[in-house]
């Protein structure tokens, strides 16, 4: 599904919009998410070039496959399209690269929604005449602060972090007064390379909500202003950590249309451009809530590899290229599991011939990365329902546990 609705993209003078074989993307952050980006990359003859933002020199980037670093502006120079795979880049890296003259997808105005969830959550009221709900919250600088919030809400209260941690957001259940001054009291600072104001604090405070359905959208926008959207995608839990998704979302198709439309509207609003993920809670007592959003490809995404004709990935490229977008359609109902590191499974490269015998199963692994992520890679099935495709993976995943 399309929609022309007249974004413009403000660096006029870049020439895209056709394929043409010599198209030039830099993308900032090296992990799993870039490296899947490289691969579509690959497919369309565009050369990416992965760099990673260097924290102890703002303005220098190391070039994977490359020992040498570079100054950000030297290594920038030959760039096309300036885009990310991480939000764990400061604001005053990205003002510098928004004035280098590069084009930048997502641009600075855009990408402040999705770094800083306290800006995001206030600034919502004020985006054109949208209407956009999300769950109470409010700024937190002391377990005073969230105890004068509980008494309003009620305890328990769900503690987050502004900013995120590499791929998700810190988030803590305080179940009282007492419960709030033992966290913040041995919690380390959120991860984030913000100066915080220090009148607004590292946390926000939000009521507890018991949501039905957690859920992702997945809209691909084009600077031109063309839209692409996949079907919603069901977040599921083992052990409170967000570690399998499915597809389609056990929802209503009035709730999906609704959430696709508040999405699409939300990234024109901001003119966001490249693949956004946005995150709602569907609730117990009906309500529709917006939770957080990113600007990039996500991990909640990973399944549309296998489970739609166009990848986020894929998509991603095209949408900020100016390219003409793909086609969303579910091929069949997918799901997918994160594997995570645990005690047991420390050597999941010895048991990989066994999961790759289990039919229907597409494994990919990211063993360099266990160490610094907390998981090592993702297993992906398609079946008749999401509950057969989540059997097949489950089962799977089982294999890098047993002995």
């Amino acid at each position: 599904m399309t929609l022309r609705n007249g974004g413009q993209d403000r660096r006029g003078s870049l020439r895209l919009g056709e394929p043409d074989g010599s198209s030039t993307v830099i993308m900032i952050g090296a992990n799993e998410l870039a490296n899947m980006v490289h691969q579509a990359a690959v497919d369309y003859g565009v050369r990416l070039d992965i760099i990673v933002p260097q924290s102890t020199r703002p303005y220098s980037a190391q070039m994977i496959g490359d020992s040498c670093k570079h100054s950000a502006h030297a290594t920038l120079d030959r760039q096309r399209v300036l885009t990310f795979a991480t939000d764990q880049i400061s604001s005053h890296q990205l003002r510098d690269l928004e004035l280098s003259g590069d084009a930048m997808r997502p641009g600075l105005h855009a990408l402040n929604f999705s770094r800083d969830l306290l800006f995001l959550r206030e600034a919502l009221c004020s985006v054109g005449d949208l209407s956009i709900a999300t769950p109470s919250f409010s700024a937190a600088m002391s377990a005073t602060d969230i105890d004068i919030f509980a008494q309003q809400y009620g305890w328990p209260v769900v503690l987050k972090a502004r900013w995120t941690a590499n791929e998700y957001r810190q988030v803590q259940i305080v179940t009282s007064r007492q419960a709030a001054d033992r966290f913040l009291g041995c919690a380390d600072r959120p991860s984030t390379t913000e100066k915080t104001d220090k009148h607004r604090g590292y946390w926000i405070v939000e009521e507890y909500l018991e949501p039905t359905t957690e859920f992702i959208v997945l809209v691909a926008r084009r600077p031109s202003g063309y839209w692409v959207s996949y079907p919603p995608i069901e977040i599921g839990r083992q052990g409170g950590l967000h570690s399998e998704t499915s597809m389609p979302a056990n929802l209503s198709s009035g709730v999906a249309e609704q959430a696709t439309q508040l999405a699409v509207s939300l990234l024109a609003g901001i003119d966001a451009v490249g693949i956004a993920a946005i995150k709602y809670f569907w609730t117990a007592d009906a309500r529709l809530l917006l939770d957080q959003i990113w600007l990039r490809p996500h991990g909640f995404g990973k399944l549309t590899l296998e489970g739609c004709q166009t990848s986020q990935f894929h998509q991603h490229l095209r949408a900020i290229l100016d390219w003409p977008l793909g086609t969303s359609t579910l091929i069949s109902p997918v799901a997918t599991l994160e594997l995570t590191c645990e005690p047991g499974n420390e050597n999941f490269l010895s048991r990989v011939a066994s999961v790759l015998k289990t039919p229907g199963v597409f494994l990919h692994l990211y063993p360099h990365q266990w160490q610094t992520s907390g998981h090592f890679g993702h297993i992906t099935a398609l079946g008749d329902t999401t509950d057969d495709a989540l059997s097949i993976v489950r089962e799977a995943a089982k294999l890098f546990r047993d002995s």
